[in-house]
């Protein structure tokens, strides 16, 4: 059996080290930057997408409601425009006095 003596024995060790600077390069400001404001335009776009998602969404909604008002004892009597225009020749005569 044969001993090893610490001694003879050469050891080797590599380290990989990223070479890092004070300040960053161009390159790296133009990346942040134009990540940053791509971001910023991508959530824009989703925020208005939402937006008008949601008020188109309403739109029939309202119309709806609309729609059953009259359904209701007591309530008021919706006229369209023409029926109005008609009804007042024009809106040259007064209906009425409230």
């Amino acid at each position: 059996m044969k001993t090893v003596d610490p001694q003879d024995v050469n050891y080797l060790a590599f380290i990989k080290v990223q070479n890092v600077t004070s300040h960053p390069s161009s390159h790296q400001v133009s990346t942040i930057v134009g990540s940053t404001i791509g971001s910023f335009v991508l959530l824009l776009v989703v925020a208005i997408g939402i937006i008008t998602y949601v008020v188109h969404k309403q739109k029939p909604d309202d119309e709806m409601k609309e729609e059953y008002f009259d359904q209701f004892p007591g309530m008021p009597t919706m006229f369209s425009y023409e029926e109005l225009k008609t009804a007042t020749e024009d809106f040259t005569k007064k209906l009425g006095e409230g």
